[in-house]
Parts: C-alpha cells; structure tokens; sequence
C-alpha cells in the first residue's frame, strides 16, 4: 500500500520486516540509482511476492533485474508502448519473455486495482 520514490543519488533497501534504509551511490555510476540493483534486492527480499512495473526508457536497465524477479517467482509488468516515446527497456523485457502483463497506465493501474483490491 506505499510507494517510494528514490531521491538521485540514492539507492533504497527494502526488507521484508518493512525496515527501509536510503544509501548513498556512487557519482560515477551510468544509472543513477540503477534500476537493476533495486529490482534485485527487492526479488531478493519478497520473492514470489514481489511486483515490478516498468515504464518505457531509453536504456536496457531494468532487464536484469526483471529477470531477478521472475527467477524468483515475482511478476513483471510493463508498460506498452505506443511508439511516441522510448520503449528500450520494454522491448528488452519483451525479448527475455518476463512480462505477466502489459498495458497503459491507466491499464496498469486498473490491473494493479484488481489484482491488488
């Protein structure tokens, strides 16, 4: 029932106990905070439990954190693309076959909804 946003130049730990820690990352990573590391902490600490939604960007960052979750039993969601912005990190997703659903955002966040009552 929360949603974090992760201030630039942090990366955020999440436990399952709900303990919630913010470090600092280095300057000089290309992804700041990596999309990948918090993906994979998250399937590290949930599971089966744990859902990623990912919205089309430019880079493939997000691809291997997906595939975290999905080894792990999680679900992946994507945002579909309509081909007015960058769907990189969707088209990755796509091609490692690790999305459990896509849709727009309003999609997704009516499926969140019904999933998630």
């Amino acid at each position: 029932g929360e949603v974090l946003v992760v201030p630039a130049g942090k990366q955020v730990l999440l436990r399952r106990d709900g303990k919630i820690e913010l470090q600092a990352i280095a300057s000089d990573l290309t992804q700041d905070p990596s999309i990948d590391a918090s993906l994979t902490m998250a399937a590290n600490a949930f599971g089966r439990d744990a859902l990623a939604i990912v919205f089309a960007g430019r880079a493939n960052d997000a691809v291997a954190g997906s595939q975290a979750i999905h080894d792990r039993g999680g679900q992946v969601w994507v945002e579909s693309s309509s081909g007015e912005h960058f769907a990189d990190m969707v088209s990755g997703i796509f091609a490692e076959r690790l999305v459990s659903f896509s849709g727009t955002p309003p999609e997704l966040a009516a499926h969140l909804i019904e999933v998630f009552p």
